[in-house]
Formats: structure tokens, C-alpha cells, sequence
């Protein structure tokens, strides 16, 4: 049985993963999950009007659930390479102040 990475990082090299950005345009709170990398598991919160900055593998897919009163469902499949942005987004988003909603997901705060 290999073991699981769960949330963090891709189990791959820093030089093989694409850093990508997701923000939440809805009035619901989302849950953004990759699921489809083996020996990796990647879940988050996003609250309505907030910017989750993460890496992730070429492969990768992002499955977004919009939860309501009902529960939540299964919104849309986004290919991460589609939500890909240059690395040196990621660097200027954590200098962002609390007031942008910035959630960030780094090399450095994951190691």
C-alpha cells in the first residue's frame, strides 16, 4: 500500500508542478478537491469573493462543489492547467493584505 499525500503539495519535483489560482464568483462557499493524482489528495474551502493560490500537477483536475443549504454539489470540473499562472503570482500574493481575501498555499509554508 503506498502512502498518501494529503493536501500540500503534488508528490512530484518542485520544477514539474504549475502553480495556479482559483477565485470563488459566487455567493456560496466552495469546496475546490483534486482527487485524480495518485498518492495525492488536495481539498480547500473557498468563501464567496476569495482567491485560493495552490500547486498542482499538469494533470490535475479541480472538481468544484457549491455548497448551499442542501448540501453540496458537484459544480464544474476545471482542467488546472486552465487555471495556471505564472509562479511569480503566487510570490506577490503573499505580501497581499488580509482585506484581498487571499488564501495562499506555498512552497515554503508547506516544507
Amino acid at each position: 500500500m503506498s502512502a498518501n499525500t494529503f493536501d500540500g503539495l503534488p508528490p512530484i519535483p518542485a520544477q514539474e508542478q504549475i502553480a495556479c489560482v482559483y477565485t470563488n464568483h459566487g455567493g456560496e462557499l466552495q469546496i475546490l478537491r483534486i482527487e485524480n493524482v495518485a498518492g495525492w489528495y488536495f481539498e480547500r474551502v473557498i468563501f464567496s469573493d476569495q482567491t485560493l493560490a495552490f500547486y498542482a500537477t499538469r494533470e490535475a483536475i479541480a472538481q468544484i462543489y457549491s455548497c448551499g443549504n442542501a448540501g453540496c454539489l458537484l459544480d464544474d470540473r476545471i482542467r488546472c492547467l486552465d487555471l495556471q499562472v505564472e509562479a511569480t503570482v503566487l510570490a506577490t500574493a503573499e505580501s497581499t493584505s488580509p482585506e484581498k481575501k487571499t488564501r495562499v498555499l506555498t512552497r515554503s509554508s508547506m516544507a
